[in-house]
């Protein structure tokens, strides 16, 4: 996506903040270190009102759609980036705060979580925030059947 003309990212970024005021363009793609693959869509149109983690279970089945499925249990990291922002943080927060200069939210994927632990384990970002948060090693789940059924009410592509 970064190789079309700045300009023009920067016109399409403006006429969708526009047109949908309450609404997130984000451009997702794969990191360049990562072994998953590419997603057919890379630009959606979020609410501000999604929350990241749900955003990354909205990845996760677009993923899971391609040719290659990926297993239910198997952890996807979004990065801002080198930030991997909360999985309750809204859209709309990250949006304001990592912006790019064209008017889109840059995100990418990976199946390995380049932050690391420490400790040699390797934890999905629900955990490694949890365990930042409450200085404790269990783990907390996100999201649930209510929030896989709100993004598919709520999200829109380009």
């Amino acid at each position: 996506m970064a190789e079309e003309p700045f300009e023009k990212r920067s016109t399409e970024a403006t006429r969708i903040r526009a047109k949908y005021p309450d609404r997130i363009p984000v451009i997702c793609e794969r990191s360049a270190r990562s072994c998953l693959p590419d997603m057919e869509k890379k630009k959606f149109l979020v609410p501000g009102s999604m929350l990241c983690g749900e955003f990354k279970y909205i990845v996760h089945k677009h993923l899971s759609q391609g040719g290659t499925p990926l297993s239910s249990d198997q952890t996807i990291f979004l990065f801002v980036g080198s930030t991997s922002p909360k999985t309750g943080a809204l859209m709309s927060e990250v949006y304001e705060q990592y912006k790019s200069q064209d008017g889109f939210l840059y995100i990418t994927y990976s199946a390995e979580n380049t932050l690391g632990s420490g400790d040699g384990d390797l934890w999905s970002i629900d955990t490694w925030f949890h365990k930042i948060a409450s200085g404790t090693r269990h783990q907390q789940t996100v999201g649930g059947v209510g929030a896989q059924q709100r993004c598919h009410k709520e999200l829109a592509t380009c």
